[in-house]
This record gives structure tokens, C-alpha cells and sequence, in this order.
């Protein structure tokens, strides 16, 4: 998320980096919303995270070192997450087993 947008990103790595994927074993769907995540993440990571100018430019009056602060249990709760979808696969993939039944 420093140097690209999301779509960015994804258009120039995923036709690549799919297949790839998809040959090692890994579920398409579980590793877009893996990807999806870690590219949230990207966007409120101090100090290049995209998302954090944007609040400064609303919020004017605080200092952007307060809102690199505010941020962090944020983006700590964010990579738990994001390690417990790597452990528990199967947490990121049961909403959509549901609704494909």
C-alpha cells in the first residue's frame, strides 16, 4: 500500500502470481481475501500508509504523529487477523462455503 492503489496492485501481480498459487495447493478465494487484507494493511501502515494523509487532510488540526499512534492497535488487531487466517484457513473460507450451498 506505499507505493500503488489496490487495483494497481492487483492487476499487475495477480495474473502472475495466481496461477502460481493455484498450483501450489492454495484456494483462489482464500488467498484473495488473504491478499485483500494485507493490502488494507498496507494502506494504514506507518509512515507511507495512504489511508493516514487522508485522515490528516479531514482532520487538520491533529498532528500526524498523533494519528500514527491512534492507528497502531488498529493495525495490530489487523495482522492478528491476518495470522489467523494464515494458521485457520478454514475461517477465511466458511462464509463462502455457506453461500454456495
Amino acid at each position: 500500500g506505499c507505493f500503488l492503489e489496490a487495483i494497481s496492485m492487483m492487476v499487475t501481480t495477480l495474473g502472475i502470481v495466481v496461477p502460481l498459487i493455484v498450483s501450489m495447493g492454495f484456494d483462489p478465494v482464500w488467498f484473495g481475501i488473504f491478499i485483500t487484507r494485507a493490502m488494507e494493511i498496507g494502506f494504514v501502515h506507518p509512515p507511507l500508509g495512504m489511508n493516514l494523509y487522508v485522515i490528516q487532510g479531514v482532520a487538520k488540526d491533529v498532528p500526524l504523529g498523533r494519528i500514527f499512534k491512534g492507528v497502531l492497535p488498529f493495525l495490530g488487531s489487523d495482522l492478528i487477523h491476518l495470522l489467523l487466517i494464515i494458521l485457520f484457513p478454514a475461517m477465511a473460507l466458511w462464509l463462502p462455503t455457506v453461500i454456495g450451498q
